[in-house]
């Protein structure tokens, strides 16, 4: 056979069996209760709300939309120019009984403010540079954006008018606020994640990574953060002193989102793989792993990126939701502890 045939037959086999390696994993783990179908065509982003009742995605083909997750159903379609679908790659969403129900779409510089209860807009704005992460504050008053020209914006969602600028050197990637609105975090492809405070606009404490960062979260109360780069472990750390709580290692497995429990003893992630952990705050040891599935048999190479994780509380109990770029969200089983 000669050598290039021969590199070719080697290339395929090695192909091949990763391929089965990575589908006899996938097969061993749990997979969801349950996967309701919000865009057929998948998403570009998208975003739960705190408590996991409410889904806001910027789906392929049909823009944004507001949809309820137990049961799926949606609630209002939001564009940003009528009779067209905006693509939206960046969304937030306040929790639905914040002071000012609020969520957000953003396509390239452009900012819709949306009000949760009415599906009405409340206001349109730009800013001066692509967005490529946003979030809203836990009241919904307020929003940070992650910037492509290298900085984080603190934004009135009232006004439109900046607050802060939290500078970088590179792509913000990754933003989140804790639910008290006093401190915000900040994940950039300059390898640092930064804690700042939202009453003055200064820097409170910087974790360096050795790579881009590709998620960031902060616990309710803003004590705790959590990075993470490509390529190398995730971190726990606390946010004042950027001293490390604990190491999350699950090799270089690309982690895309994360939130921390409301009693900061545990930790959910995402990854861009369609896995999600469940994460020991103290130890960083896994307590439970889930793996997203594909709605069919054509779809299983599809992408399955986890954009958000949420815990959500029913009449049976806590269960882990999880919105997925395949265009679906998974509604995965809690087991104690």
């Amino acid at each position: 056979m000669p050598a290039r045939s021969l590199k070719t037959f080697r290339f395929w086999s090695r192909s091949i069996v990763i391929a089965l390696m990575t589908a006899l994993v996938s097969a061993c783990t749990p997979g969801p209760e349950r996967i309701d179908v919000v865009a057929d065509k998948g998403v570009l982003s998208g975003t739960l709300s705190a408590d996991g009742k409410l889904l806001l995605i910027g789906s392929v083909h049909h823009g944004g939309s507001l949809w309820s997750t137990a049961p799926a159903e949606r609630l209002f379609d939001w564009n940003h120019t009528a009779g067209s679908f905006s693509t939206l790659r960046a969304v937030g969403l306040s929790p639905p009984d914040a002071a000012a129900p609020t969520a957000v779409t953003v396509e390239e510089k452009a900012v819709s403010v949306w009000d949760l209860n009415s599906g009405q807009s409340k206001g349109f704005y730009a800013v001066p540079a692509v967005v490529e992460s946003i979030v809203v504050s836990s009241d919904g008053r307020s929003a940070i954006a992650g910037l492509r020209d290298s900085r984080a914006l603190h934004i009135d969602l009232a006004s439109g008018a900046s607050r802060y600028e939290f500078a970088h050197s590179a792509i913000v990637n990754a933003v989140d606020i804790d639910q008290r609105s006093q401190r915000a975090i900040t994940g950039s492809e300059d390898r640092r994640a930064r804690v700042w405070s939202l009453g003055d606009g200064k820097m409170i404490s910087e974790f360096t990574h050795g790579n881009q960062v590709s998620a960031v979260a902060l616990s309710a109360d803003g004590s705790l953060a959590f990075s993470s780069a490509q390529r190398e472990a995730s971190v726990i750390w606390d946010a004042a002193s950027g001293e490390t709580v604990s190491v999350v290692d699950l090799g270089y497995e690309l982690i895309t989102s994360a939130r921390f429990a409301d009693d900061r003893s545990t930790l959910l992630l995402g990854s861009f793989q369609g896995d999600i952990y469940r994460i020991d705050v103290a130890s960083g040891q896994v307590l439970q792993h889930w793996a997203a599935r594909a709605t069919s048999l054509f779809e299983r190479n599809a992408s399955r990126v986890v954009l958000s994780v949420s815990y959500r509380a029913g009449s049976a109990g806590q269960t882990i939701v999880a919105a997925v770029s395949n265009g679906t969200v998974q509604h995965f089983q809690l087991t104690a502890p």
